[in-house]
Formats: structure tokens, C-alpha cells, sequence
């Protein structure tokens, strides 16, 4: 059996070195059988620029600790390859 992990992130800033949103897809023999998707608080500043683009803003990430994001989904991500 295969198994693959496509993930994607969305960045607050031109920086791009946090993240503000990720979301992931569990593909087994060619099927996606999983998503997922969370807001992540980068603790840092969001430009107007990617406010625009992605909609996320620092409202909307306030309670999203990374921790907690990845923490509850962990099993998700066991033997398999990421993309």
C-alpha cells in the first residue's frame, strides 16, 4: 500500500518563514481517504497584501497555537511519504 501526504501552507507575510494556515491530504493506492485543515497563529505580523490574497488575518488565528494544531492530528502523518 502507498501512502502519500500532500500538504500546502498559507504565509502571513512576504517573509514566509511562519505559517498561518496548512491543510493536507491523505492519498492511499491513488484515493484521497483523508483531509485536514487548520488557521495557525505565526505569532508575528500579517501584511495587507497576503490579508488580501488568503482572507487570514491575525483575528482569525488568535487561538491557534501550532502545538495544538499538529498535536491532535499526529497520527495522520505516521508511514507515510510527504509531498
Amino acid at each position: 500500500m502507498e501512502k502519500y501526504i500532500a500538504f500546502d501552507v498559507e504565509t502571513p507575510n512576504a517573509k514566509n518563514d511562519r505559517i498561518s494556515s496548512i491543510g493536507a491530504a491523505v492519498i492511499e493506492n491513488g484515493k484521497i481517504v483523508e483531509t485536514y485543515s487548520s488557521l495557525v497563529n505565526p505569532e508575528t505580523y500579517f501584511s495587507s497584501f497576503n490579508i488580501e490574497l488568503t482572507g487570514i488575518n491575525k483575528q482569525k488565528v488568535k487561538t491557534h497555537l501550532i502545538l495544538r494544531v499538529c498535536g491532535k492530528n499526529w497520527s495522520l502523518y505516521s508511514k507515510a511519504v510527504f509531498l
